[in-house]
């Protein structure tokens, strides 16, 4: 069962949905429906261990999550083709970029780890 915390956000990246051309401006992308899914099955996936992140979406039309903390910042984004693009920083010394293919299935290996406060 999803937190409601959880429930919150995969809401409001379903309302993503709704975002027409020009969205954010002149030339903002319409959100594509295979990043809002791809995010949503990261949420559902995520350990209940791992801090809850914000929302956001991109004018190139794909789905973003960010955490601010502390001793973590961290923004993914993510792609129709199933890649996850991230950026990570820990403890403000520590810098992690690249990309993972997310099955959709597991939630990515890479980031029980990275992703830890």
């Amino acid at each position: 069962m999803l937190s409601n915390e959880k429930q919150k956000l995969i809401e409001k990246i379903k309302n993503y949905s709704s975002l027409n051309f020009n969205w954010d401006g002149e030339g903002s992308e319409k959100i594509e429906q295979n990043s809002i899914l791809s995010a949503i099955n990261f949420i559902e996936l995520m350990p209940n261990d791992k801090p809850i992140p914000e929302d956001m979406a991109f004018a190139n039309g794909q789905v973003g999550l960010f955490w601010e903390l502390e001793n973590l910042y961290a923004d993914l984004e993510f792609y129709s083709d199933h890649r996850i693009t991230y950026f990570i920083e820990k403890n403000k010394n520590q810098k992690f970029r690249g990309f993972v293919l997310f099955d959709q299935k597991e939630f990515p290996e890479l980031f029980k780890s990275l992703l830890t406060i």
